[in-house]
């Protein structure tokens, strides 16, 4: 158990080999929006004693606010706060490691935070980003998304009997005389986690690291459906992004967001892994 912080106590679990040897840049794991440092259904837990074997060092600890860490005095926005707590956490890995270089990983809102530390950081050697926020969606999305309904069972039965979403809006929005649609915000923007990241702002950030020489392993699963759907969804949209050598991306369509099922957890920490060592 590690406490550290140059503004106030961050409060995580230092991880590293036996007898210290270290053979990679040490991983540091990032909240998932309020879930604590165990990470969800400790993933992070697993994962740093799989890395533990490999001579792969690991740090997992709360951000300021989130499980045991008590929120940062002084900090304006939630952005300068994250980035504020990673400093902190690459001091840490460069105390115990002697280099301060690291490898930023994390889901969802976790995510988005790697992205951006990694853009002002360059000691930041690389990314893992599951299920990332971001607009990957195009028409062959769309398309996917629509033959899954239609082949759906359930999907029938909602229509017959009123309860099929899509047609209630659009029955009500006619009645209303506001056939343009919804604005309101859709997908993960209404967890009010982190903003989506548009495909313009994904791709400066993307290529900006890969430029760089900085690694990237995008991961994606099936239980964000309606933002990503399909394998090749990535290479679609982003075609000049996946094309780069520095960059990874794996799908698991058949995951939940959060990778409830032991099965489908196990094979994430093993790319991971396998990653990392790479």
């Amino acid at each position: 158990a590690v406490v550290f912080g140059s503004a106030g106590p961050l409060v995580g679990v230092w991880c590293e080999p036996e007898g210290g040897h270290a053979v990679a840049p040490a991983l540091v794991m990032i909240n998932s929006g309020v879930v604590h440092s165990a990470g969800a259904w400790r993933l992070h837990v697993r994962l740093a004693r799989t890395l533990a074997a490999e001579g792969v060092p690991s740090l997992r600890f709360d951000l300021s606010g989130v499980g045991d860490s008590p929120p940062r005095a002084g900090a304006s926005t939630l952005e300068e706060v994250v980035r504020q707590d990673l400093d902190d956490a690459l001091d840490l890995v460069g105390r115990e490691t002697g280099r301060r270089d690291a490898v930023l990983m994390g889901l969802c809102s976790g995510a988005a935070d790697a992205l951006d530390m990694a853009r002002h950081d360059s000691d930041v050697r690389g990314i893992i980003c599951i299920d990332l926020i971001g607009d990957f969606r195009n028409w062959q999305h769309q398309a996917v998304h629509y033959a899954r309904r239609i082949a759906r069972l359930e999907s029938w039965k909602n229509t017959l009997t009123g309860r099929n979403r899509f047609f209630s809006r659009l029955f009500g929005a006619v009645r209303r005389g506001d056939a343009g649609g919804d604005d309101r915000p859709s997908g993960p923007a209404q967890l009010g986690l982190r903003p989506v990241l548009s495909q313009e702002r994904l791709r400066r950030d993307l290529l900006a690291l890969l430029d760089d020489q900085r690694r990237v392993l995008l991961v994606f699963t099936g239980g964000l459906e309606r933002n990503y759907n399909h394998r090749s969804q990535f290479r679609e949209v982003l075609p000049e992004v996946a094309r780069r050598p520095e960059l990874d991306f794996s799908y698991f369509g058949r995951s939940d967001h959060t990778f409830t099922d032991p099965d489908n957890q196990a094979r994430l920490i093993d790319t991971i892994r396998g990653w990392l060592v790479r």
